[in-house]
């Protein structure tokens, strides 16, 4: 077993705990279970293996790299330089200063449950700038200096005036004004972060990692700010994508060459129609074989159907991008609440859509590719009426724009739906519901649809009904 000193400043105290329990424990355990195989062990920071995934994937020869999490180790914001083959860090926050904790912090209060902290951005939008709530988180994340601090570990009802929430309505004013004055503060927190960044590196390209990364409105508000000139962030960018990024610096490290752009995510199982079918046949499971499924199911969305769509290679990462797919027509409002229900979700939550790229310019402002539903842009007004079903109450959406040659079946839906209604673009959600993940194999799409109000399936070229 042999400790390598990675390019992110070697081997760090913080990872001690985790190096432990995986040589005293889970290495023996490996070990005796696969007593043939003698492999080399190299261990990398946590923050390290975010960054090498949003510079080796980027196609950015150089890169200002900014990981911003909950926690990894003993870190929690982390800026780095990506360049030559190698990423060098450059500054650090400890993780009882942690973004991430803060935001995580407002969503317990919230109650919007674990992991909500993407529901805590969508509720944001429902709140209204408040002075006086403003200043209220100002006491628990202070951000008056050069960079942020968090003054107090956990949200304190005594400073905000109210209670955490418990049976409340979620939309009443003081929790939507503090999702509001959340969303601002981590914004503003990041953006100071961006700033210090940049003028380090005096490098305007950017990438991001981390499950904060995740937060589409801030990466937003980055592009809009000026202070970069382009950005990638890895789709996996949460702690699903750390395996990755490990693979990547340590490829690098042996002498690989492993910088691209990564043009799709599509790297998941898929399942042949041989294999679909005898499944089917298998469980006496009434279905109908289509030579054209992305021409059929175009023509069941315009009529008002709610499909699930499960194609190809599944995605990586959180967000479905049309392999894995709940798809609707955005064009009547009500569907917005529908597909909210089909997936047992909160209705005042918001959908997104995914368009063909060469329409994006139509629809949305200052609009710019978005691969992988990773920013949000405001919707044209002269086209909220017409889509409404993918319009956040801000008048904002987070779309999937698609090319042609990262998911040809996919776009060939879209462009069908598009030719039958004049919209180039589908309401997107993922294929699972409340609690649940996204499907992965044809078995767990059979389940969803038959336990879920769904109205159709798309299955590889094999359509079920439920009417």
């Amino acid at each position: 077993m042999a400790e390598k000193r990675s390019k992110g400043g070697g081997r760090k105290k913080s990872g001690l705990f985790n190096r432990f329990w995986y040589d005293t424990w889970i290495a023996p355990t490996l070990a005796k279970r696969f007593d043939d195989v003698n492999a080399e062990i190299r261990y990398y920071e946590h923050h390290l293996a975010h960054a090498a995934t949003s510079f080796y994937c980027s196609g950015f020869k150089k890169s200002s790299l900014l990981t911003i999490d909950g926690a990894g180790e003993l870190n929690s914001t982390v800026m780095w330089e990506g360049g030559s083959d190698s990423i060098k860090k450059i500054r650090e926050e400890g993780s009882n200063n942690s973004l991430g904790g803060f935001y995580e912090d407002v969503t317990y209060y919230l109650n919007l449950g674990w992991l909500g902290v993407g529901k805590t951005m969508g509720l944001a939008p429902y709140g209204k700038k408040s002075k006086d709530m403003a200043e209220k988180v100002g006491k628990h994340l202070d951000l008056s200096g050069q960079f942020f601090k968090r003054k107090i570990p956990a949200l304190r009802s005594d400073i905000l005036g109210f209670p955490p929430r418990k049976d409340t309505n979620i939309l009443t004013r003081n929790y939507t004004n503090l999702a509001f004055a959340a969303q601002d503060a981590l914004e503003r927190a990041i953006l100071k972060c961006v700033e210090y960044l940049v003028r380090q590196t005096n490098i305007k390209e950017l990438g991001m990692s981390g499950g904060v990364a995740l937060n589409c409105t801030t990466n937003s508000k980055i592009m809009e700010s000026g202070l970069v000139n382009d950005m990638f962030i890895f789709p996996a960018c949460n702690d699903g994508g750390v395996s990755v990024g490990s693979a990547l610096e340590c490829a690098t490290q042996l002498g690989e060459k492993v910088d691209f752009k990564l043009e799709h995510i599509y790297y998941g199982p898929e399942f042949s129609n041989d294999e679909i079918e005898s499944m089917l046949k298998r469980n006496k499971i009434t279905y109908e074989k289509h030579g054209d499924i992305a021409g059929t199911v175009a023509e069941l969305l315009a009529k008002g159907k709610i499909v699930g769509w499960f194609q190809g290679r599944m995605e990586l990462g959180p967000r479905a991008l049309g392999n894995r797919s709940i798809l609707a027509d955005p064009r009547k409002k009500e569907t917005w609440s529908i597909v909210n229900k089909v997936k047992g979700r909160e209705p005042w939550r918001p959908l997104a859509p995914s368009i063909l790229d060469e329409a994006k310019e139509e629809y949305f402002e200052n609009a710019m590719e978005s691969p992988f539903m990773l920013f949000t842009f405001e919707v044209r007004e002269e086209k909220r009426k017409e889509v409404p079903a993918i319009v956040h109450v801000d008048g904002t959406t987070r779309p999937q724009t698609l090319k042609k040659e990262a998911n040809e079946l996919y776009y060939r839906c879209i462009k069908e739906f598009g030719n039958i209604t004049g919209v180039p673009l589908v309401l997107n959600t993922s294929f699972n519901v409340a609690q649940g993940p996204i499907v992965c194999s044809p078995v767990d799409a059979i389940k969803t649809f038959y336990s879920s109000s769904l109205d159709c399936l798309a299955l590889g070229s094999f359509l079920l009904r439920k009417d």
